[in-house]
């Protein structure tokens, strides 16, 4: 694969789709509700769905997932499943110029090169 050639076709038939990835290290369970939720916004449905709904309530700034979820569902409930399910909800994707991933490096964005559907880093697009 021909990177330079990838990146100047990115400049001359980008095509923005208005998409981000969002970043996305992994949800572990000792962090508060209320900051994955601000990193993570499309989290919400998985939370919500798990009937984590403290999004407005005093708790959500000091608990955890983890302790929210067992609050929720008892001491001896799948928490590891529910991580699961959180880390498989995020989105992630990786720089088709420099491999740069979004998780660590920032947002992606969403272009078509010749016309096929490639993530490239801001850095790159820059270049």
């Amino acid at each position: 694969m021909d990177h330079g050639q990838i990146r100047k076709d990115a400049h001359r038939y980008a095509n923005f789709y208005g998409t981000i990835a969002m970043k996305r290290p992994t949800i572990t369970g000792t962090e508060i509700v209320a900051d994955v939720i601000e990193r993570h916004p499309e989290l919400v449905d998985v939370l919500f769905n798990h009937g984590i709904q403290c999004f407005g309530c005093g708790a959500a700034t000091t608990e955890t997932i983890a302790d929210g979820y067992r609050g929720h569902y008892g001491p001896d409930s799948d928490v590891a499943g529910f991580l699961e399910e959180l880390n498989n909800a995020m989105m992630v994707e990786e720089c088709s110029v420099c491999h740069a991933v979004s998780s660590y490096d920032g947002p992606l964005f969403r272009m078509m090169v010749e016309g096929e559907e490639r993530w490239i880093c801001k850095a790159c697009f820059i270049k």
